[in-house]
């Protein structure tokens, strides 16, 4: 075996290396920048809500927002966006990762006068919960 063939093996298995690890930091950058690092329940969370127990949301339009027309649409999905970004969807779904799913967009208000109240009070029955075995265990 010839070294000139080995170093072009080395060469190409590293930069496909590289190019494998720019591209996870590369998604990771966007995850991160989704969320922004504000908790559901937060005044300053923009994202996916579960709607879980929670009452119906009032809603900003009437019809979920299609971005792409995907073979078969799922279910709608409801975002709270920032300001201006429903208006003009097409140039932000992708931070969302919604631009394949229909979108309700939830109207401000019922986020933080309903969703967000009970998200947290659930919240914080779970962490009690749990509180409340760990000191049952004796932990």
């Amino acid at each position: 075996m010839n070294t000139r063939s080995v170093s072009r093996k080395t060469l190409y298995a590293s930069g496909l290396a590289l190019a494998t690890l720019a591209t996870i930091l590369c998604v990771t950058a966007l995850f991160a920048q989704a969320g922004e690092s504000a908790s559901m329940g937060d005044a300053d969370f923009y994202g996916r809500i579960d709607l879980g127990g929670a009452p119906q949301p009032l809603v900003v339009n009437r019809e979920p927002i299609l971005v792409e027309r995907p073979w078969a649409a799922g279910d709608a999905i409801y975002l709270r966006v920032r300001p201006g970004q429903a208006e003009h969807w097409s140039q932000h779904c992708q931070k969302y990762f919604a631009c394949d799913d229909p979108v309700y967009f939830v109207r401000d208000d019922w986020y933080s006068d309903v969703y967000a109240p009970q998200y947290r009070q659930r919240r914080d029955d779970l962490r009690d919960d749990k509180t409340a075995v760990g000191t049952a265990r004796g932990g």
